[in-house]
């Protein structure tokens, strides 16, 4: 790990510190199980300056759609036999993108777009998307046989605010990890904390889950996952906050790695502000 940090990374030789010992200072037990023993078998990493090991802060606006999807209902047909079809909605303008969904023989009904979940081809403009249905017949020739538009009404967050129409900012906050078998705050953890308060205001909604990796009972990582959740109801300290505990029920990462069992051990919290 030093070599990694000094050849790739270029930090001075007289900066990196090493300390070794048999085990971990907060260690996995017991210690002779498979997946407890691989845990141990680790590089611990920490600095005297917190803005070098502080979390990734990432801002992203999500598009959503009213309705939530668009359905193209299909007829056409062909003298030589329907080959292959396309239906693509798009519009014009540099970042615009494209919905495109084809397929050979025989011709569904409807195809349905459901226009929130694939972010990258949400539309983004106040524009019409251009939609085209497209037949190709068994001898190569292709021909539009439907175009229709839809007109696209663009609601921004600035928009939102302006005319206050109902919306929502939502802040997720899964930094927050806990040693094993353990539920208390440390110091990187106190710092989360702060930042998640400083984005609190008086009207937000606050939601706490916690978790459990796979190791050890139902019943013992249920209690577990619901002290990490009060845990950090307790730092946050702002009333109605909400505190569920969900144990080994819903695995968020691959537990048959040990760094996946290690991001399992975490409290996810989402604070929800009105944008009006």
């Amino acid at each position: 790990m030093k070599t990694y940090l000094r050849d790739v990374w270029g930090i001075s030789e007289k900066r990196l510190i090493i300390d070794i010992g048999n085990l971990p200072k907060s260690k996995s037990l017991p210690l002779d199980e498979i997946e407890t023993a691989q845990e141990n078998r680790r590089v611990e990493l920490s600095s005297n300056d917190s803005r070098i090991t502080e979390p990734l802060d990432l801002k992203n606006t999500v598009a959503t759609s009213n309705p939530p999807k668009v359905r193209f209902n299909l007829t056409g047909e062909a003298g030589f036999g329907i080959s292959s079809y396309t239906v693509q909605a798009s519009q014009t303008g540099k970042d615009a993108k494209s919905f495109m969904a084809n397929g050979s023989s025989s011709l569904p009904t409807s195809i349905e777009w459901e226009i929130g979940k694939e972010q990258a081809i949400t539309p983004k403009l106040a524009k019409p998307v251009t939609c085209t249905f497209t037949i190709t017949d068994n001898k190569g020739n292709s021909k539009v046989v439907g175009t229709d538009e839809m007109n696209i009404d663009v609601i921004t967050v600035e928009r939102k605010i302006k005319e206050h129409i109902d919306g929502y900012e939502i802040d997720n906050f899964s930094l927050i990890l806990f040693d094993f078998n353990k539920s208390e705050l440390d110091d990187d953890n106190k710092r989360i904390v702060s930042t998640i308060q400083k984005r609190i205001k008086k009207n937000s909604q606050i939601q706490i889950v916690g978790t459990t990796d796979r190791i050890g009972s139902e019943e013992h990582n249920a209690r577990l996952s619901q002290e990490r959740a009060n845990s950090v109801r307790t730092a946050i300290n702002r009333k109605g906050a909400s505190a569920t505990g969900t144990g080994k029920q819903t695995l968020q990462f691959d537990n048959d790695l040990p760094e996946g069992r290690f991001y399992c051990r975490t409290v996810n919290v989402t604070v929800k502000t009105p944008t009006n």
